[in-house]
């Protein structure tokens, strides 16, 4: 928790007492992207790039991530993102924003084992998410039923996860509604 806005200790009193009182408390999840530490000096960059073309990416400074995404190897190396509709880009960064590799096995366990940690130390009720159609689909049939069943180990029969897709129509959203997995 940043020290601007308390503890983890008031997190936890925030969530317990909404709580008791009817009120849901929900997070934002953010799995894609981050900061911005990470460029390229390659020709073009930051032009998005179709895989397999790629950029040679470089830290900006020695201040860099620390674990679990602590290596270059954990993010896209495609540019940005160069039109916001075309489903290919999701592996372009989102307004300069690195991207984490979401499809990669390590990337999605390290995200996995960070939301399980808010779960299990402030009872949250559930998780706004952001950018959903920025993260491959594979990615939430993987994550979501994780977290449902640290929900479940932890009692907590309300949780509940909701998402955010900017700019799309009923038919590209239709694929994100449901409970399949």
């Amino acid at each position: 928790v940043d020290p601007n806005f308390g503890t983890m200790a008031k997190a936890k009193q925030l969530v317990t007492e909404a709580n008791a009182m009817g009120i849901a408390i929900y997070f934002d999840l953010v799995v894609n992207h981050c900061a911005d530490q990470i460029y390229s000096t390659d020709s073009g960059f930051s032009a998005y790039k179709a895989p397999p073309a790629a950029y040679n990416l470089r830290w900006r400074s020695s201040l860099h991530y620390p674990p679990p995404f602590n290596s270059l190897t954990y993010f896209h190396a495609q540019g940005g993102i160069g039109n916001y509709n075309d489903p290919e880009q999701i592996l372009g960064e989102l307004s300069n924003l690195d991207d984490l590799r979401t499809e990669d096995a390590y990337v999605r366990d390290a995200c996995g084992d960070i939301w399980e940690y808010w779960m299990d130390q402030t009872g949250v009720s559930g998780f706004r998410l952001d950018t959903v159609k920025h993260v491959e689909v594979g990615f939430w049939e993987d994550f979501l039923p994780r977290l449902q069943a640290k929900a479940t180990v932890l009692g907590n029969d309300n949780f509940f996860a909701f998402g955010e897709i900017y700019g799309a129509d009923d038919t590209y959203m239709a694929k994100y509604l449901g409970t399949m997995n």
